[in-house]
């Protein structure tokens, strides 16, 4: 990393630059690579610290989003990956990688039949042939997992109505 880039990235932690104020930019992607860095270094304490200041600062950033739904997912929370997935996909409903991500979290928190359907989704996206491999994987899973149950009842009734009853001449 350069000294500049250093720097950088450290005045983006701390929220300092010299053009406008934070708030008012786009999510750069300095930030969002800092936090990959981060994340990739296995420093996924300080990626979360810096995307949850800019998850605040940028409430409709698919990026950050998406990074704080991977580490959700990592530190095993996965109704708040479901959560960031879900707003991502409101405002890109496309996105069919952020769609595999919802699945594997529905997945992962074993609720099968949301799995199940986002897999279905995100089929039906056309991905890349290693990735239908991978989906056909899972729904393999989810159909070995699902419990099947039969029930089969039998009643005997007495008829109330003996005497009212037709004959077989009335018939």
């Amino acid at each position: 990393m350069t000294r500049s880039a250093s720097f950088r990235a450290i005045a983006l932690l701390l929220g300092l630059t010299t053009a406008a104020p934070l708030w008012a930019q786009p999510v750069t992607f300095e930030a969002v690579g800092t936090a990959k860095a981060l994340i990739a270094n296995g420093r996924t304490d300080e990626a979360r610290a810096l995307l949850q200041d800019l998850s605040t600062r940028y409430r409709d950033s698919n990026d950050v989003d998406f990074l704080l739904g991977l580490l959700a997912i990592h530190s095993t929370d996965y109704g708040q990956a479901i959560d960031r997935f879900r707003a991502i996909l409101v405002r890109s409903p496309g996105a069919v990688r952020v769609r595999l991500e919802l699945a594997r979290a529905f997945f992962l928190k074993g609720d099968n039949a949301n799995a199940y359907r986002q897999f279905q989704f995100a089929r039906a996206g056309k991905p890349p042939p290693g990735v239908v491999a991978t989906i056909d994987l899972f729904l393999g899973q989810i159909r070995q997992q699902k419990d099947w149950s039969y029930s089969f009842s039998v009643a005997i009734a007495p008829d109330s109505n003996i005497n009212n009853g037709t004959t077989a001449r009335d018939v």
